[in-house]
């Protein structure tokens, strides 16, 4: 079984969910789940401010703020943002409060 701990990245899809607050820095609840091998699970819930920038590292985009905001209006918007195909480093999980879910 891999440990995806240590194994570098994680490719994973993403999922935001609005959870309450006000539309400025709303609480969030953010879900990773890893697109390859074993199908791990990691949550976490913060304020949008708290991972947006961390975020904007993995976005693939030449404006990663003009990206952030539009991610942002689209959360306001529908309670709900995908963000599909993103390698987040392993070490992140922790340094940013994502705790697996899925065992």
């Amino acid at each position: 079984m891999m440990n995806l701990l240590n194994s570098g990245t994680l490719r994973s899809q993403v999922q935001l969910i609005w959870m309450s607050g006000s539309p400025r820095d709303p609480m969030i609840r953010i879900l990773l789940a890893a697109s390859a091998g074993n199908r791990h699970v990691y949550e976490g819930i913060a304020l949008w401010s708290a991972y947006r920038d961390w975020l904007g590292h993995f976005l693939d985009s030449p404006d990663t703020e003009q990206e952030l905001r539009g991610l942002k209006k689209l959360l306001v918007k529908n309670k709900y943002v995908l963000l599909p195909g993103l390698n987040i480093p392993s070490s992140d999980l922790s340094i940013y409060g994502l705790q697996r879910v899925d065992e």
